[in-house]
């Protein structure tokens, strides 16, 4: 049963006992055979639905477990921090970003997950998995189009610069609530390789972002972007893998590309804090497990167009025409950006497009 809850701005979902558990002597049966609930921090919306109909709700059903869900907007590492100095926290899981799991892995604030309690770990992209982190999905950013507005298609993040593109295309300023990969893409667009373009933002970076603004691009962030092309004020732009069908659904006629130089990785780490006393980590590692069996990773890559992160997931030929990535070959051209460097340096990134560009 499934339950919804409203507390200080956190979402979370409460579980007693686990899907998946090893049979009755086996170590993580033994481990987690007292655990009454466990709490996980995750993200609602549309996500969140997606969510708990493709794993939360048949983990519940299968398990007989209670599942309480409550919505909120408390950052992971904020979540993390208070939690780690507790005596017991009360978070088992918490879903984090790409930008949270680093700065959280950088201080220490997760446990280490035992590899041998997570039946799908060696079925998972390498990408998706990490000692202190289980990614649940593999999303992706790159370019989309309009059809009826582009003559010829984008195939590279070079491609930006081209005429045809003038005043016809959205860039988006780095800010430190998360549109990062701005001034990392400018590099890419003037030249740089996939292995430097992130030391290279704030300098060959910087210079491309001014190009691209005597070009005419429209400097705003993700959500006005969406609407730009959705009025037809603009006809390319970086994005979420997932968009382009969300528009596509509505009747846009956009496409989605993996750029020539490589798209970025967009990851959902599952991870546990510190402190976390062993019964309750061992029927947490069994969650998380479940939520990255095939028959999850397909029923939530249908949900919200992203990829699997097991790679054992079969998609329907629609839904491989539609999500990227999906399988070994694209994911092979996504961009693993350093995240612990990008906290790191997105105060200089705004400070030099600031300097740059007057915004």
């Amino acid at each position: 049963m499934i339950r919804s809850l409203a507390v200080s701005g956190i979402a979370l979902v409460t579980l007693v006992g686990c899907q998946g558990v090893p049979p009755a002597g086996s170590t993580g049966a033994s481990a987690a055979a007292n655990v009454d609930a466990l709490t996980v921090s995750y993200w609602g919306g549309v996500w969140g639905d997606a969510y708990t109909e493709a794993a939360f709700d048949p983990f519940a059903e299968a398990s007989g477990i209670d599942v309480n869900t409550v919505t909120g907007a408390e950052g992971g590492v904020t979540i993390l921090e208070g939690e780690v100095e507790k005596s017991e926290p009360a978070y088992d899981i918490i879903f984090l970003s790409e930008a949270e799991f680093a700065t959280a892995t950088e201080r220490g604030l997760l446990a280490e997950i035992d590899q041998d309690s997570i039946s799908n770990w060696d079925d998972l992209y390498d990408l998706a998995k990490d000692p202190y982190g289980i990614s649940s999905e593999v999303g992706s950013y790159g370019l989309m189009y309009n059809e009826e507005e582009v003559d010829t298609p984008p195939e590279c993040w070079s491609d930006l610069l081209d005429p045809e593109f003038e005043g016809k295309f959205s860039f988006a300023p780095p800010n430190p609530n998360g549109e990062i990969f701005g001034l990392v893409i400018a590099a890419l667009a003037g030249g740089a390789s996939a292995e430097d373009a992130q030391e290279q933002a704030a300098t060959l970076g910087v210079e491309t972002a001014k190009e691209l603004d005597e070009n005419g691009a429209t400097f705003t962030d993700f959500g006005q972007a969406l609407a730009l092309i959705q009025s037809g004020s603009i006809s390319v732009a970086p994005i979420f893998s997932q968009e382009p069908n969300n528009l596509a659904s509505e009747g846009l006629p956009v496409k989605y590309v993996l750029p020539c130089e490589g798209g970025f990785s967009i990851r959902a780490w599952m991870a546990m804090p510190s402190n976390l006393p062993a019964e309750r980590k061992a029927a947490a590692e069994k969650f998380m497990d479940s939520v990255v069996s095939v028959e999850s990773q397909e029923q939530i890559a249908a949900g919200i167009f992203s990829g699997p992160a097991n790679k054992q997931a079969t998609l329907s030929e629609e839904l491989d025409e539609q999500i990227s990535p999906y399988g070994q070959e694209e994911i092979d051209q996504l961009i693993q950006l350093d995240w612990t460097a990008v906290v790191e340096q997105q105060e200089q990134w705004v400070d030099e497009w600031n300097n740059a560009l007057g915004q």
